[in-house]
């Protein structure tokens, strides 16, 4: 993406910013997983009447919880298929936050 081109080509230059942008870049990829899953889960979780925004918070909340380890278990999956996203959420935090430590 552009982004990516525009740190790429300034990263040696703000060698002293190295850090920071480092932290973007994780931060970035989390936020972007994070609105994956959140879609992903979405289409799986059984919704009461709610308006799209409000799916789409919760649903972003749920996979930034899911993702970070924190879950809180206000949301839970009672189906099968809600479970398998579930468990490949907390997969991709486990590698997100394992590439952020390597």
């Amino acid at each position: 993406t552009r982004i990516v081109r525009i740190l790429d080509r300034y990263q040696d230059k703000l060698v002293y910013w190295q850090h920071f942008l480092v932290c973007c870049k994780v931060f970035g990829v989390t936020m972007l997983f994070s609105h994956w899953m959140g879609c992903l889960y979405g289409v799986v979780y059984d919704w009461e009447d709610e308006d799209l925004t409000e799916k789409w918070v919760a649903s972003f909340y749920w996979a930034v919880q899911t993702i970070t380890t924190v879950g809180y278990g206000d949301r839970t999956q009672a189906t099968v298929k809600g479970q398998l996203v579930s468990a490949l959420g907390m997969s991709v935090g486990g590698v997100i936050f394992s590439w952020f430590m390597s």
